[in-house]
């Protein structure tokens, strides 16, 4: 049976679709750092990229790779230190898994990428950006383009390629959602900066459908992964007021204030444009919440 083995697989995105791999008849397996996890229905294996070790057995029948692993962006303020842990923990990680897979003579069909539309920059742009245009400039368009780059340099030893270029995720289990709904249901959602930046969002459910689709399909190449509704950051705030029927008390939250509090990081809230994703929606995917209000009705109304 295939088998798919999952880096970062203990993550948010990653239970996800260890789950839908699971119910497609999919067996999984999952590289984490973490040790001993107990899970009848997934292999898990440990891996140290600092010191380069993989645990025994982890890529027996294994078809594809998906490469989730990557420290949360979002989850500390960028020092320099942390920047080189979301880094290193994307790029160095996919340089590892190469590295092992040559060495010691693994056959692989697929491995599809992780990346993120920071590829683009951060910036307030009336650009819709597509797949083929140029990477932006600033500290995780780097990131993103290192991590592609390295990815793609599986092409050279046979092995097909894919790469996803991920929005914010839709999700109560962490990330955006999890940090809004802490605090609007108690009336506090404010807007960020002017509001008029753009948030390219995607529920959870349609990225991991996503992956399998390229799996499934043989879809190979770069390919951006949000909804086709286009929000800005105020229109996202409004919507989520309204679906959960609790008026938002709180005032706009000026943008030199989150440069002081959040330093560098502070360009992932204050800054975004528009993303296309044409190029997927070509392959014959269907999204399945593809407007904001029905991705957070959703989520949100049990």
């Amino acid at each position: 049976m295939e088998t798919v083995l999952i880096t970062g697989g203990t993550g948010n995105i990653g239970k996800e679709l260890s789950n839908l791999l699971l119910s497609r008849g999919y067996c999984v397996a999952v590289l984490t750092r973490k040790k001993n996890i107990q899970d009848s229905r997934i292999k898990h294996f440990h891996w140290d990229v600092k010191n380069k070790t993989i645990e025994k057995g982890a890529f027996e029948h294994v078809t594809t790779i998906v490469h989730l692993a990557g420290a949360n962006i979002g989850e500390k303020r960028w020092s320099e230190k942390r920047k080189n842990e979301i880094y290193n923990s994307r790029v160095l990680s996919v340089k590892f898994l190469l590295e092992y897979i040559k060495e010691h003579g693994i056959k692989i069909n697929h491995i599809i990428s992780a990346s993120a539309i920071g590829y683009y920059g951060a910036m307030n742009s009336e650009l819709i950006y597509a797949e083929d245009n140029c990477q932006g400039h600033d500290f995780l368009a780097k990131t993103c383009f290192d991590l592609e780059t390295a990815t793609l340099n599986f092409n050279h030893i046979g092995v097909q390629t894919t790469i996803l270029r991920i929005g914010v995720v839709l999700s109560l289990s962490g990330g955006l959602m999890k940090k809004t709904m802490k605090y609007a249901r108690k009336h506090i959602n404010p807007t960020l900066g002017s509001g008029s930046q753009y948030i390219n969002w995607i529920h959870i459910e349609d990225l991991c459908r996503i992956f399998v689709h390229t799996i499934e399909q043989s879809i190979y190449g770069v390919y951006n992964a949000v909804a086709t509704e286009k929000n800005k950051n105020v229109d996202f705030t409004q919507s989520v007021s309204r679906i959960l029927q609790k008026p938002n008390l709180s005032p706009s939250i000026p943008s030199f204030f989150l440069k002081i509090v959040f330093g560098e990081m502070a360009s992932i809230l204050l800054y975004g444009s528009r993303v296309s994703n044409n190029k997927i929606k070509k392959t014959d995917y269907t999204f399945k919440f593809d407007q904001l209000d029905s991705a957070l009705k959703n989520l949100l109304i049990k």
